[in-house]
């Protein structure tokens, strides 16, 4: 049975007096259109909302986190389920997204997006049995699934029309009928030219009657045919939709990453120098996989980890103890596009590094005791960028990055592991690499993003890491430390990310 035919039954029914299950939606977000504790009560199998003109439950145009057609209401049975229509906006449940459609239960909470207005789902215990009349006429008319309303509202019309008129006529002609009986009890012994005319009149009246009879079978006939010719078009409807091609969710995520792309650098080391007093102390150069990942944003900060600038305050070695006795250790860069258009040098000392949670260990080396400076990884320091006169394709959203909440798929760019699938120079150039990881707890973590499920590794670290909403990506994270799975040794269970907000400290 179509939804058309269905919604037409239904609503005949419940016109009718006849008691089917309803339920109640609850806004619990205040809109143009809708005031907070407000409701709606639903009667009609298929409803969908969102902000189009053919939604049964409307948002205005001003509430810009619902789609045109967000989501459906559909009952199956006795059950009721909810259905994600946005290719862009999320439909969510409890504060769980709906990946194509989910069983409400009395009392469930869902919301138009993460940002989005939110609605509560209740089931009316007595369905519709204390409505009246009108209420219930109003009902099907708002809630008719609105590309089928125009039929709907025809055919409650010609009924009330054809109910109106037939009524008229039987009232007149038994009204007619009472007056002849009355003239013809009192003149049938004196006047059967009076009988005769009376019996002509009532011979005119059941002819009246006959066409009435006529007239309504006719209205009937092309009330079904206007209700044949609408289910039709809508059929046509379905069909030239579903022939609509629509960008998958993947297509949109390739295309919002072919976007940035561009403006993710590989960064490699050239040389290292160390000096203690005036003295070089060290000056040779790195092999070519001693490498990180940096990202340009659109107003000219080149950005990376600070692990990968200062790498030296993250281990116990010569270099730290030579830069915490103050010396100097001087590393040679080089940032290179993914197309390899783009390529300049800088050093560690270009940077803008946080300092402020450093401390100090006490160790042994050759036999003496010494201090040195450490780093903190997991305290969302480990950033540092430097300002550039290039101009990158990268949109920071540092609010957004303070303020996710557990399950929000973040995707990643980067070099991992360097040179072991890309070579400089080669006929490809160099190939960034895509993966993903998803938020494992709402907000902030010691300043830290904590994210699970992760695909970046070796040579990820300082790359970023995006959300794409509505199509465009906006960097919110610098790739930066895991945390060791003790099954197996690796840092694939749980990962440390740094938000972006915190390069503006």
């Amino acid at each position: 049975m179509s939804r058309a035919t269905q919604s037409f039954k239904t609503g005949m029914s419940f016109i009718g007096g006849g008691n089917v299950p309803a339920y109640t939606l609850e806004f619990l977000t205040a809109s143009p259109k809708h005031e907070v504790s407000s409701f709606e009560t639903i009667v009609v199998p298929y409803i969908e909302i969102g902000r189009s003109r053919t939604c049964a439950v409307r948002f205005s145009e001003e509430v810009s986190t619902v789609s045109r057609k967000h989501a459906a209401l559909e009952r199956k049975g006795n059950d009721v389920y909810i259905k994600n229509l946005s290719a862009t906006n999320p439909t969510l449940v409890n504060g769980s997204p709906v990946a194509e459609e989910w069983k409400l239960n009395n009392g469930d909470e869902f919301q138009l997006s993460f940002e989005g207005p939110r609605l509560r789902f209740n089931i009316a215990q007595s369905g519709s049995t204390s409505m009246g009349v009108t209420k219930r006429i109003g009902l099907v008319v708002n809630q008719a699934v609105r590309p089928y309303r125009v039929a709907v509202i025809t055919m409650i019309s010609l009924l009330i029309i054809s109910g109106l008129v037939a009524g008229f006529f039987i009232y007149q002609l038994n009204r007619e009928t009472e007056v002849l009986a009355g003239q013809t009890d009192t003149l049938r012994k004196s006047n059967k030219a009076i009988t005769d005319s009376l019996a002509h009149a009532i011979k005119k009246n059941e002819a009246l009657k006959q066409e009435m009879l006529a007239n309504k079978q006719n209205m009937e006939a092309q009330l079904q045919s206007t209700v044949a010719n609408f289910a039709a078009k809508q059929k046509q409807l379905v069909q030239q939709i579903n022939n609509t091609k629509k960008e998958s969710p993947e297509e949109i995520v390739a295309m919002a990453i072919a976007q940035v792309k561009e403006s993710v650098f590989y960064m490699g080391i050239k040389n290292v120098r160390a000096e203690m007093d005036g003295e070089v102390l060290v000056d040779e150069p790195l092999p070519e996989n001693c490498h990180c990942t940096g990202f340009l944003l659109d107003d000219g900060k080149f950005v990376t980890a600070r692990h990968c600038v200062e790498l030296y305050f993250y281990e116990k070695n010569e270099l730290n103890l030579l830069a915490s006795l103050g010396g100097t250790v001087t590393y040679d860069f080089y940032a290179v596009s993914s197309d390899e258009s783009i390529r300049f040098d800088f050093t560690n000392h270009d940077f803008m590094i946080d300092h402020s949670t450093d401390y100090y260990v006490d160790e042994e080396y050759n036999g003496q005791e010494v201090v040195l400076v450490q780093a903190n990884s997991y305290d969302g320091t480990d950033w540092a960028y430097f300002q550039t006169d290039q101009k990158g394709t990268i949109t920071a959203a540092p609010q957004l990055s303070a303020s996710l909440k557990s399950g929000t798929e973040l995707h990643c760019l980067g070099y991992t592991y360097g040179n072991t699938f890309q070579q400089l120079g080669n006929d490809n150039g160099l190939e960034v690499l895509y993966s993903k990881a998803s938020v494992a707890k709402d907000d902030l973590d010691n300043n830290t993003i904590i994210v699970s499920g992760y695909g970046f590794d070796n040579g990820n670290s300082g790359g970023p890491l995006f959300v794409i909403r509505d199509g465009v990506p906006k960097a919110i994270a610098i790739v930066s430390a895991g945390y060791t799975n003790p099954s197996t040794g690796r840092d694939d269970a749980l990962g440390s990310v740094v938000p972006i907000k915190n390069i503006s400290k």
